[in-house]
């Protein structure tokens, strides 16, 4: 429960720190999927359900190769 919580906090701070005036589409996609994750860990949260909770790490799993792959790019180019 505890877990669930704070990785609920985590995905609230991200979408917090998304500039929508800026951010364009990719804003828009990130907000979105923020808000659908967060829904996923309250209803398995709710249904004591492993398997949203499993979504959501391979979700922001591959969030996470993606943003580590960009950076790559750019200190490549760089």
């Amino acid at each position: 429960h505890n877990n669930i919580t704070r990785a609920q906090d985590i995905i609230n701070e991200l979408n917090g720190t998304l500039n929508m005036d800026q951010g364009g589409e990719i804003a828009v996609v990130l907000r979105d999927l923020y808000v659908y994750m967060e829904n996923k860990l309250f209803e398995s949260n709710i249904r004591k359900e492993i398997e949203g909770v499993q979504e959501v790490i391979d979700r922001l799993s591959t969030l996470q190769e993606g943003w580590s792959e960009m950076l790559e790019q750019e200190t490549a180019v760089a």
